[in-house]
Formats: C-alpha cells, sequence, structure tokens
C-alpha cells in the first residue's frame, strides 16, 4: 500500500508542477493566473513532501513516520485552500 501511495505522490507532484507551470505560461483559461500557479506549486510541493516521508518510511528512519501525518495535514490543507478557490 504505502508502494502505491509513493507513486501516486509522485504522479500527483508532477501533475501539480505541469499546472503551475501551464499557469505561469499562460496556457490555462483561468482570469487568476497568479493564484493557478501558486496552488498548482503548493499541491505539487504537498505531494512530494508525503513522496519523501513514505520513502524515508521505507528506509526505516524516524524522521519519516513523524513527517508522514503532517505532510498529508499539508495536502488536506491545499486541497480545501483549492476548493475554497473554485467555489467563487
Amino acid at each position: 500500500m504505502k508502494r502505491f501511495t509513493f507513486y501516486l505522490a509522485l504522479i500527483a507532484s508532477a501533475v501539480g508542477s505541469l499546472i503551475a507551470l501551464a499557469a505561469l505560461f499562460g496556457l490555462l483559461s483561468s482570469g487568476q493566473r497568479e493564484t493557478s500557479a501558486f496552488l498548482g506549486a503548493m499541491f505539487a510541493l504537498s505531494n512530494a513532501a508525503i513522496a519523501y516521508s513514505i520513502h524515508m518510511v521505507n528506509q526505516g528512519k524516524d524522521i519519516g513516520h513523524k513527517t508522514y501525518p503532517a505532510s498529508l495535514v499539508s495536502l488536506l490543507l491545499v486541497i480545501l485552500m483549492i476548493y475554497r478557490w473554485w467555489s467563487f
């Protein structure tokens, strides 16, 4: 299960990076380009943190067990920010 979550987080991080770059270069039709870029970058960063913490857990490092819950909470916060932005 952790291997699946690790690869899912890596893919989500890549997608978030692509969304942020697309927003920066004006490829998205959104009127709020900076907000799209920021939220895409934050989504990519939080998923990269999840992937890194899972990698540390798989190596048996104590830091992975401590950062995994915090990484999940940061992803939840970013998802709530995206939901709030899309609801307007």
